[in-house]
């Protein structure tokens, strides 16, 4: 009989079969279920679920986070570095992860000074690059990465493209002898030296994203022509941020045969097919009754509506313009009531609508149950500001079963949330991502409903609280396993004499995944923080209304000075002038000089 056997019984083949159909959120998830199902997940053909991220961390080999990978015998297939202090070296970890590793990116404040090249020496396995920050890249180091064929570069040089500018765009470039794909992101200003840089490698030249301004209309018409005289160059995706001029894009895809992907924003709709175009952002005026010109865009996935503060509510007509390929919809600033006919035509039109944003949009309850009529597979609902919803879509019973398959709902903007409504808040077992806009007044019988119901959160964010107690707060840190970052963003004065002193220690007792949590303590006390960041191995950042946020890095130098000075641990509290003195400035990003 079929019940005499067990799925773990199966062979380890047909396992990872099965595990083959299941995403990689899912399949970390299965892992934990037994050993079986930890040896599946571990299967090569799923190295790439294996992405690390390593942000608002102190980098060296004695601590975690690279102690613990140190002596991992598990390999990853990507890392990605942001707002990290590495000030040590650890040859060790770069030597391990670089024998794995085909995915590295570098973000934000991540500052190798010169040793950038003997840190990418390491990444033998390294097949596609990205750098999104400033970097130095000399010839004081050897450096070869000789199976990378992929450049993704935010290309940020204001003036010619000279010796000085290109020296460590040139050195990087001539460390890749295997290139052949390159993207870059440019920014205003820089439209002089992009063009030698085309003219350069013209080859190697597959994609280009403008971050641009109206003003800058002429200079982006000029370049687009330089690239169309560059026969060499053959781009496969070009993202525009705002660009009106459809004679030259035509003239420009009519050379540029090989673009599969385009971007782009205008006010202005296009008049004949083009099928290249994936994400479309519009500005729209009172004159607009009807999109019907979408029917030109057939394999759109991402369609933006702006308006301009005079928008007919009418915009898109009563009649449905069928799109199976659009998954994402964000209507913004659209101050009047929009006309419901208009709303279901346009949901009608999308069939497989999975991501609905909303933002300074009047919204209400009856456009919220169409929305969740006309898209049964919704997984992502945001509705920011100036909305007209309220709870009653929650308490309702007609509409709560098709809020089911939700894995983000952020409702920042859109109602006050009394405790009725959590006490009769439906199941949403994938629900990873919840933002409150406002909740007063919850009481333990309210929260311990809604956690039962929404056991996954991992992001919990509440914007405005009024009497929010510690018993509520506690019971959200106990019951959610899972959680990951906690942000509360302001508390009315009439609480203050209860939220003066919370027990941030005690209340975070059984967290083991925290990553982050934004707390609201008028005492600013910094060895709470210190003493959380010991007790919660996970936690890598503090932030804190006043002072923007402490990194677990930037809270151990604090900890490292008071030793150096001879005071004692304990009088850290009352250390408050000197932190703020030797941090000055900089105490935003984290680092503290000593």
């Amino acid at each position: 009989m079929l019940s005499d056997y067990n799925i773990t019984q199966l062979p380890l083949e047909m396992l990872v079969e099965i595990f083959t159909y299941l995403t990689p959120s899912d399949r970390r998830e299965s892992s934990l279920v037994c050993q079986r199902f930890f040896d599946a997940a571990q299967h090569p053909r799923f190295l790439k679920d294996r992405h690390l991220h390593f942000t608002y961390c102190e980098l060296a080999e004695k601590v975690a986070p690279v102690s613990v990978f140190l002596k991992s015998v598990r390999p990853f297939h990507a890392l990605t570095l942001s707002y990290f202090d590495c000030d040590k070296p650890i040859d060790a970890f770069w030597e391990k992860m670089g024998k794995t590793v085909e995915y590295l990116e570098f973000n934000q404040f991540c500052d190798f000074g010169m040793y950038l090249p003997q840190v990418l020496n390491r990444f033998t396995a390294l097949k596609t690059l990205k750098i999104d920050t400033d970097f130095e890249f000399g010839r004081q180091f050897p450096c070869k990465m000789p199976n990378c064929e992929r450049l993704i570069l935010s290309f940020n040089i204001h003036g010619p493209y000279d010796e000085t500018n290109a020296e460590p765009y040139e050195n990087l470039i001539k460390a890749m002898p295997k290139l052949r794909y390159i993207e870059l992101v440019v920014y205003t200003g820089t439209y002089d030296a992009l063009i030698q840089f085309l003219v350069k490698y013209p080859a190697q030249i597959k994609a280009i994203t403008f971050q641009m301004l109206p003003d800058d209309a002429i200079a982006l018409v000029n370049t687009l022509k330089c690239i169309m005289k560059l026969k060499r160059i053959q781009l496969e995706k070009l993202c525009i941020t705002y660009f009106n001029n459809w004679t030259i894009l035509d003239e420009f895809l009519e050379k540029q045969s090989t673009l599969k992907h385009l971007e782009l924003g205008t006010n202005i709709f296009p008049c004949h097919k083009y099928e290249s175009i994936k994400k479309f952002e519009v500005s729209i005026h009172k004159e607009v009754n009807s999109f019907d010109a979408l029917k030109f865009l057939p394999n759109i996935e991402t369609l933006i509506i702006l308006g301009s503060y005079g928008e007919s509510n009418c915009f898109f007509g009563h009649s449905r313009i069928p799109c199976r390929s659009l998954r994402e919809l964000q209507l913004l600033d659209l101050k009047d009531r929009l006309c419901l006919a208009c709303f279901e035509a346009m949901l009608g039109s999308y069939p497989n609508l999975n991501t609905f944003y909303s933002y300074g949009t009047q919204l209400d309850n009856d456009h919220v149950r169409i929305l969740l009529t006309q898209a049964p597979k919704l997984t992502r609902l945001n509705i920011l500001e100036h909305t007209q919803v309220t709870e009653e879509f929650i308490c309702g019973t007609k509409s709560v079963s098709d809020l089911r398959l939700l894995e983000k709902l952020d409702l920042s903007g859109a109602f006050c949330l009394p405790n009725k409504a959590l006490l009769q808040w439906p199941a949403m077992r994938n629900l990873r991502d919840i933002g409150f806009g406002k909740i007063f007044d919850v009481n333990t019988d309210g929260m311990r409903k809604f956690l039962a119901q929404c056991p996954s959160i991992e992001t919990f964010t509440i914007h405005e609280t009024f009497r929010l107690t510690n018993d509520v707060l506690r019971l959200i840190f106990a019951n959610l396993s899972r959680l990951k970052h906690f942000r509360i963003y302001n508390e009315f004065e009439e609480q203050a004499a209860d939220r003066k002193d919370r027990p941030w220690l005690e209340l975070t007792k059984g967290c083991k995944e925290l990553q982050s949590i934004r707390i609201i303590d008028p005492n600013n006390r910094v060895d709470i923080k210190y003493e959380m960041f010991k007790r919660i191995p996970s936690l890598k950042v503090i932030y804190h209304a006043k002072h923007d946020l402490m990194t677990r890095a930037s809270c151990f130098s604090i900890g490292n000075y008071v030793r150096l000075i001879g005071v004692p641990y304990a009088k850290l509290g009352k250390l408050q002038e000197i932190i703020e003195k030797y941090s000055d400035d900089e105490f935003e990003f984290g680092i503290v000089p000593l």
